[in-house]
């Protein structure tokens, strides 16, 4: 898990960085995913869990 802290807010920049830095460790060393990398995020129904 990668992170970032900051005391004022945080922009489209630092939440790419992290998201790079999280897939860089995720795949440390592999050239090719075995598939697609989704990024599932958001308030999207398809990205929550079913209420039950």
């Amino acid at each position: 898990m990668s992170w970032a802290a900051t005391t004022g807010g945080y922009t489209g920049d630092m939440v790419r960085d992290v998201m790079l830095q999280e897939v860089e460790n995720r795949f440390a060393g592999v050239l090719k995913a075995d598939s697609e990398i989704e990024w599932l995020s958001g308030n999207d129904p398809a990205t929550l869990p079913a209420r039950q």
